[in-house]
């Protein structure tokens, strides 16, 4: 009886050995496809990685105005602007007070 269990046993463990060569030749099959393609992505990594640099590169620098002299253009022509609307205003004021002087002087007073 202890013999067929013992026998039972060395069966487990000479199958349990296989599986382990088996697992093995499997992995270093694999391992080495795996290390292929890793070896792969690391070549198409850098391919692309030198296309970008190389489209960085080809982009035209930006030679239009500066932030300050879009400001500063802003900033003359707002008072342009403003010379000529200040008058304008002025003599529009001016007006409306002179328009309410002849209503009131037009008023028929009782």
């Amino acid at each position: 009886m202890f013999e067929e269990r013992f026998d039972r046993i060395e069966q487990r463990l000479d199958r349990l050995e296989g599986g382990q060569h088996e697992l093995r030749a499997d992995l270093e099959a694999h391992g080495g496809r795996l290390e292929g393609r890793i070896d792969d992505l690391g070549r198409h990594m850098h391919v692309l990685h030198e296309d970008v640099i190389a489209r960085i590169a080809a982009i035209p620098e930006y030679t239009g105005p500066t932030k300050a002299e879009i400001q500063q253009a802003f900033a003359e022509l707002r008072e342009t602007i403003d010379r000529r609307l200040d008058p304008l205003e002025a003599i529009a004021r001016q007006h409306t007070i002179e328009i309410e002087r002849l209503k009131q002087s037009r008023k028929p007073r009782h």
